[in-house]
């Protein structure tokens, strides 16, 4: 681990719990060439990609590039990630999987070595068996399974008991290699229909609270929606992708963030470049 800074060691006492690290950037990315790819993608033999899978691919590439916020905070001790690990939220409204619980969690292990169609194949047939109710991770799955035969209190307890013991490396280091998630994906107001006259959906702000699982970053996106935006100083119509970054400042500050965006950005702009003709590249890869 590389010796910290002055101002690292500072954020880590100054944003020490109850205090939060997280800082909030939102913006919007223009979504036309990445549409475009997406669709050619959709005409080749393959597992279809998604809008999900490139955002998810696109991230990975930006903590490549920006290693330092694929960490996370243990015990006021800053642990360096190897492997990016995405988790994004399954909604299971409507499905067999929603009698015993509404959301469950899908993980992308090791993201910054699949390609666009190995998530795609990945992703969607852990979604289906999630939907199915069956569990595709056994970590959760246990501890779902304990929640659910313990009244409110004793859940109550054994969380906070539980989150004691994730504030030491060696049991954190346990269960992350049994979970082993570095960021998060969500889809705040993606429902939400992105052709109603006169209304834009902004993003949101989300405040994670420094407890169980710790991760580096969250990211946030929603619908596509038509934006008048500048183009060479001319207003232009085109798709927008509403984007959200939320980091934790004890590991990385303004400049490594932006950075982090500019990186993701540009691969959701540029995606072919960046992913491949037919999305076999895989992040770690590409150029």
């Amino acid at each position: 681990m590389n010796r910290l800074s002055v101002v690292r060691k500072f954020l880590l006492w100054w944003f020490s719990p109850p205090n939060s690290p997280w800082v909030c950037v939102n913006l919007s990315v223009d979504f036309s060439s990445a549409q475009q790819y997406l669709d050619c993608l959709a005409q080749q033999e393959g597992p279809k990609v998604s809008i999900h899978h490139l955002i998810c691919a696109s991230i990975a590439k930006g903590l490549c590039a920006v290693p330092q916020a694929n960490a996370r905070v243990v015990g006021g001790t800053i642990i360096p990630q190897e492997k990016i690990g995405i988790a994004m939220p399954v909604n299971l409204i409507g499905h067999k999987g929603e009698e015993k619980k509404e959301l469950s969690v899908l993980l992308f292990e090791d993201i910054g070595a699949k390609s666009l169609r190995d998530l795609a194949q990945e992703g969607r047939g852990r979604v289906h068996k999630e939907r199915s109710g069956k569990m595709t991770n056994p970590f959760l799955k246990n501890l779902l399974r304990l929640i659910e035969g313990l009244p409110p209190g004793a859940v109550a307890k054994g969380l906070s008991a539980f989150d004691t013991l994730m504030n030491r490396p060696r049991f954190a280091k346990m269960v992350y290699d049994q979970f082993p998630v570095t960021t998060a994906l969500s889809n705040p107001g993606a429902a939400l229909p992105s052709d109603v006259d006169g209304v834009l959906f902004r993003s949101c702000s989300v405040q994670i609270p420094n407890r169980l699982i710790s991760v580096g970053t969250f990211f946030a996106a929603s619908a596509v929606q038509n934006e008048v935006i500048p183009i060479q100083n001319e207003p232009q119509i085109r798709p927008m992708l509403p984007l959200m970054l939320l980091f934790d400042h004890r590991l990385i500050d303004g400049m490594k963030a932006s950075a982090l965006l500019l990186e993701v950005t540009r691969c959701i702009q540029d995606p072919q470049s960046v992913f491949g003709v037919n999305g076999q590249l895989p992040p770690k890869a590409s150029s």
